[in-house]
């Protein structure tokens, strides 16, 4: 922990940014992470499986909760929102795991009575165990009708084709090619993913 920087949370009403931001919880293999946009309220992370998304967004989600209660944090700069409450979906509970999509649409719909331009909204894995077929639909949908709430969004989907891309502070895991083979670099890039990169990735899995 020596020489690591600390600092105090910034507020902004629609700047984040994580600089060099160290996990403040455990996990497996924790990086720092980094992360900035100016406005717009809802991020969308797509990309490669394994690449460190569900990392980025748990540690958003802890700053966000850490930095209003005054802590001072493992980062060289912390900017988050002003909001008064946060929502979280960041472990896939065990009916989605058993393919109950009903019970995360039923979760959204609570979701949707709730949220506030005031409040914040984590969710992993976005309708992750539905068909191709029923989430072709329902995830733009859906995805719309939170937007329109006014809360800020931070969603991990692998699909998000039919979103609506001009809408969304857009992110992607890093890649670099190894021995023939593609490698996270767990580094975040302001893009919608190559899908032929995807396709090759899951392949080599």
């Amino acid at each position: 922990m020596a020489g690591m920087p600390v600092c105090q949370a910034e507020f902004s009403n629609d700047h984040y940014a994580l600089i060099q931001a160290e996990p403040i919880y455990l996990c497996a293999d924790p990086r720092p992470c980094d992360i900035s946009y100016d406005e717009g309220r809802r991020v969308l992370l797509n990309g490669l499986h394994s690449g460190g998304k569900t990392l980025l967004l748990e540690t958003m989600g802890h700053y966000l909760i850490a930095g209003w209660s005054g802590r001072w944090l493992p980062a060289e700069k912390v900017i988050l929102p002003r909001v008064t409450h946060v929502w979280h979906s960041f472990k896939v509970d065990q009916g989605h795991r058993k393919g109950k999509v009903e019970s995360e649409l039923k979760m959204r719909a609570e979701n949707l009575y709730d949220l506030t331009p005031h409040h914040a909204l984590f969710i992993d894995e976005f309708l992750q165990h539905a068909s191709e077929e029923a989430a072709e639909p329902l995830e733009p949908a859906v995805i719309e009708d939170m937007r329109k709430t006014g809360a800020h969004l931070f969603i991990i989907t692998h699909r998000g084709k039919h979103i609506n891309q001009r809408k969304w502070n857009i992110f992607s895991p890093g890649y670099e090619r190894r021995n023939g083979r593609i490698e996270p670099t767990y580094a975040f890039h302001r893009s919608w993913p190559d899908e032929s990169i995807l396709v090759e990735h899951v392949d080599q899995i």
